[in-house]
């Protein structure tokens, strides 16, 4: 199988650098928990690959990432902060 753009691993992850981050052995936490369940959910592609879970797929990360985008502004609207206030 072909990697591509995203896939249901890289959704659920989305926020994996913070995750790992938290704990007290970032590797262990990876090794032991997050690379076991991204090779299941990459078998869960495998055995369910069709058109209508790749546009779902697709959709979902869209949402995500716009989601992700409105709410880093409202968060910056409220601390006062601007794209000009940003450090270059």
């Amino acid at each position: 199988m072909r990697p591509g753009i995203t896939d249901l691993a890289s959704i659920k992850y989305r926020d994996e650098a913070a995750v790992l981050a938290l704990a007290d052995d970032p590797h262990a936490q990876y090794v032991q928990h997050v690379l076991p369940e991204k090779i299941e959910l990459a078998k869960e592609y495998i055995r369910r690959s069709s058109l209508p879970l790749d546009l779902s797929i697709i959709v979902t990360t869209i949402v995500i990432i716009v989601r992700d985008r409105i709410g880093r502004r409202k968060c910056d609207a409220v601390v006062g902060k601007t794209p000009e206030s940003d450090p270059p």
